[in-house]
């Protein structure tokens, strides 16, 4: 789930071209979509064991 959350903030705010307004059409705070790409980003650079 983590990964969808982090993909659909990241469509969000390419569409929307910018954090701020990706959060107020999500319907959530700017922290919770920064958050989330956060974690998307993370996801993305681990190495698999």
């Amino acid at each position: 789930m983590r990964k969808l959350e982090g993909v659909v903030g990241f469509v969000a705010v390419v569409e929307a071209g910018a954090i701020s307004e990706a959060a107020r059409r999500l319907h959530l705070s700017k922290s919770v979509v920064s958050e989330r790409l956060a974690d998307l980003e993370k996801i993305l650079w681990e190495r698999p064991c």
